[in-house]
């Protein structure tokens, strides 16, 4: 839904803002464990998708207030002939155009991995019997965009191999934000160390996945 504001400026005009509300609804249709990083995955994966239609303010015949209309496609190319809104993303079907719009931008990027406490040791992406089983969860996520590598360079190598040809992506080198860090049930990572684990586990993921959903 898009929603508009008026501000007036000490001039005395009045300048109008519009603004986007996105609400994401994720519902589950096969529940076979680590529900939270399957959630959290899909709602990133929906609005890197999502492309929202071209706007523009038109004052109502009837009220006299600004409203905001939504463009059709053949005013989305009048518009942007005219100069006011380029940029906008189109996609296209058997030569048909379908929409046209801006994606959203990100400034960051959710990436989570959830890792089960079984006996003292931990469980990447538990299952729903090895959940039931573990002591407790632990699900970190981690900041995709700020991922580096160890010496402080970016990691503009999220593709490469190592020398057995798999992906080379649980790199003790990874370093980036931590975005946040829940534990439930009683299970106990006595140190530091195995905190760090989980989370350089977690930037492994992330590293592997940045070159997809980006």
């Amino acid at each position: 839904s898009a929603s508009a504001s008026r501000n007036a400026t000490a001039s005395g005009n009045q300048n109008i803002h519009a603004a986007w509300k996105v609400h994401v609804h994720c519902m589950v249709v096969n529940h076979d464990g680590n529900v939270v990083d399957a959630l959290i995955l899909g709602a990133v994966t929906a609005l890197k998708d999502l492309i929202l239609p071209m706007v523009k303010m038109q004052r109502d015949a009837v009220s006299g207030e600004e409203v905001v209309r939504l463009l059709h496609s053949a005013d989305c190319d009048r518009h942007n002939n005219g100069g006011g809104g380029g940029g906008g993303d189109s996609d296209s079907e058997g030569g048909k155009e379908r929409r046209k719009g801006k994606r959203l931008t990100f400034r960051k990027m959710c990436i989570p991995l959830t890792v089960g406490i079984f006996q003292g040791k931990m469980l990447v992406d538990p299952s729903m019997e090895e959940e039931l089983l573990c002591d407790g969860m632990m699900t970190v996520v981690v900041d995709a965009m700020s991922l580096n590598d160890g010496d402080g360079g970016d990691d503009n190598d999220a593709n490469m191999k190592d020398e057995d040809g798999e992906g080379n992506a649980s790199s003790s080198n990874l370093t980036g934000d931590i975005l946040s860090l829940s534990k439930s049930g009683g299970g106990i990572l006595s140190t530091m160390e195995e905190i760090a684990a989980c989370t350089q586990l977690a930037f492994g993921r992330a590293k592997e996945l940045k070159s997809i959903l980006l």
